[in-house]
């Protein structure tokens, strides 16, 4: 491995660092960043100091074994990568919530415009902007502000949520819940009793008297709540109950 060719003079970086460098400077840039680093090390460059121009090449070819040495590549590729590749894809399609991809589309280093039609085609809500540029794609030509307003996530164009017309009842597994471990508890320590009357006026026990809602025949209850709305706790589950008014 390259990692291993680290017999090199002291103070001279190892070959998998300059290797490495040149492969990553090579593929990570686009054009235009080529170019933009291209001028800027020209401006930079004091061509009367050849041995300082050597020393800064030395240093920058010196990074990367210093923050990501060959050996952590390899542990990387061969252990995270194929385990957490399987373990992220096959949870791909239970990702509900709106995503958006971004990637370029003259990336040299991964397949980004594949990877971006992949995980569209994968997860429900998803999302791809396909951008010109390389890998290091989000830099100054880049406003990624704009670009998610104008997805399909954007956060500024919500629907407004009617608590009337948008309201959902509770499932009969929700209200099974709320019931055993919110209403029982004060059933038992208030014991209720719920009384109705019919269009004959006579009262029953129980809200079997009360009309039962329909599409085109809606039920409005309306009542007076006790001191802190305590009671609100036992009588909403009972309409829910007994006569499914929510």
């Amino acid at each position: 491995s390259l990692g291993g060719v680290g017999a090199t003079p002291e103070g001279f970086p190892s070959v998998y660092s300059v290797v490495g460098g040149m492969a990553l400077s090579a593929l990570v840039p686009d054009g235009t960043q080529f170019r933009k680093i291209g001028k800027k090390i020209l401006d930079g460059a004091d061509f009367r100091d050849p041995q300082g121009g050597l020393d800064a090449m030395r240093d920058g070819f010196g990074i990367l074994e210093e923050n990501l040495p060959a050996a952590t590549v390899a542990w990387r590729t061969k252990n995270w990568l194929p385990a957490g590749a399987q373990v992220v894809n096959a949870r791909l399609r239970n990702i509900e919530v709106p995503t958006l991809v971004v990637a370029g589309s003259d990336d040299n280093f991964l397949p980004s415009k594949e990877e971006a039609k992949r995980l569209c085609a994968e997860m429900p809500n998803c999302s791809k902007k396909v951008l010109k540029g390389g890998h290091f794609l989000l830099d100054d030509r880049v406003n990624l502000t704009q670009i998610i307003l104008d997805s399909p996530l954007d956060p500024l164009k919500r629907p407004v949520y009617d608590p009337i017309t948008d309201w959902v009842p509770p499932s009969a597994e929700e209200l099974a819940v709320a019931v055993e471990e919110k209403v029982k508890p004060l059933r038992r320590l208030a014991s209720p009793i719920f009384f109705s009357t019919g269009a004959d006026g006579k009262a029953v026990r129980g809200l079997r008297k009360l009309p039962v809602a329909a599409p085109d025949k809606p039920v409005l209850f309306v009542a007076n709540h006790q001191f802190g709305g305590l009671d609100l706790q036992v009588i909403i589950p009972q309409l829910l109950e007994e006569r499914g008014i929510a």
